[in-house]
């Protein structure tokens, strides 16, 4: 979740849960699983986005949070990563409240795609058994406690 640093409704809460947002206008991006949990909740007000997330949109009180997959939020928010510029007024608060597993999209028409997926499945595993996983998550620090129990799909 991220909010503004000087938003003072948020100064001693930490979300545990979609359910901490209601009563509040949120914005995630168009598709994103955030956007189907929170419009599952009738009491937070789902702004979405499609294409680039209006940060912009947060600094200037259009929306109160945003929520977001934990990547996405510290590339933008905190900076990490290559190219990125943090963005000074805003700030993440607590830690992720719906850890997910890892995602590889195939195209369905595709007469491999199911064939493909026990290979993948196997890569991620490898990757998080043998540490390169976290190992590329640490560089671009994006590891937290959360990353060591996600599975693969």
């Amino acid at each position: 979740v991220i909010v503004r640093k000087d938003d003072a409704r948020f100064a001693n809460v930490t979300p545990t849960s979609v359910k901490d947002l209601e009563g509040y206008t949120v914005g995630t991006g168009s598709g994103y699983l955030a956007e189907t949990l929170m419009k599952a909740d009738s009491k937070i007000n789902v702004k979405s986005y499609a294409g680039n997330i209006a940060f912009s949109d947060l600094v200037q009180k259009k929306v109160d949070a945003f929520f977001l997959d934990f990547p996405i939020a510290a590339y933008y928010i905190l900076g990490t990563g290559p190219g990125a510029t943090p963005i000074p007024q805003l700030k993440l608060l607590g830690s992720p409240i719906y850890p997910d597993n890892y995602y590889v999209g195939f195209n369905k028409s595709n007469p491999n795609a199911m064939k493909l997926l026990p290979e993948i499945n196997q890569a991620f595993a490898v990757l998080k058994k043998n540490g390169t996983l976290k190992q590329i998550y640490v560089k671009w620090q994006l590891w937290n406690s959360q990353q060591a129990s996600i599975g693969v799909m």
